[in-house]
C-alpha cells in the first residue's frame, strides 16, 4: 500500500486570484488582466489607464492633496506620495508641494511669506 502525500494547502486568495484572470474596470468598463490593475489597500481595482488619467488630472488642481481612490465613491482612503510617484512619477513633485501646502494651511499659526527668495 503506498503512503498518502499530503496535498499543500493553498491560500484561499490565491484560489481567488487563479479564478478571476480578468476583472471589468469600474470606470472605463473594459476588462483587464489583474496584472494590468491597481489598488490601494481598500483592494478597489482600476485599470492602470485610468488610474493613470485620474492622477494627471488631479495633478492640476490643488485637490491633489486629498486625491482618493477612483474605485468607489464612497471609499475615502487617499493616495499617498508613494502611489503618485508609481503611477504618475512626473506629477509627483508637485503632489509634494500641494500636500505641504495643504497641511501648512490647516494651521492658523503659519503664514505662507510672499517673499520667500528675499529670506523673511
Amino acid at each position: 500500500m503506498e503512503e498518502e502525500v499530503p496535498k499543500e494547502e493553498k491560500d484561499p486568495q490565491e484560489e481567488v486570484k487563479e479564478k478571476v484572470e480578468e476583472i471589468d474596470c469600474p470606470t472605463c468598463w473594459a476588462p483587464f488582466k489583474i496584472s494590468d490593475t491597481y489598488s490601494l489597500s481598500c483592494k478597489h481595482r482600476v485599470c492602470k489607464p485610468c488610474y493613470i488619467d485620474y492622477v494627471k488630472e488631479y495633478s492640476q488642481t490643488t485637490g491633489m492633496a486629498t486625491i482618493k481612490c477612483p474605485g468607489d465613491e464612497k471609499c475615502g482612503l487617499r493616495l499617498t506620495g508613494d502611489n503618485i510617484e508609481e503611477l504618475v512619477p512626473e506629477a509627483s513633485e508637485r503632489y509634494k508641494k500641494f500636500f505641504i501646502y495643504h497641511i501648512i494651511n490647516k494651521f492658523d499659526e503659519f503664514l505662507w511669506c510672499a517673499g520667500q527668495t528675499k529670506g523673511c
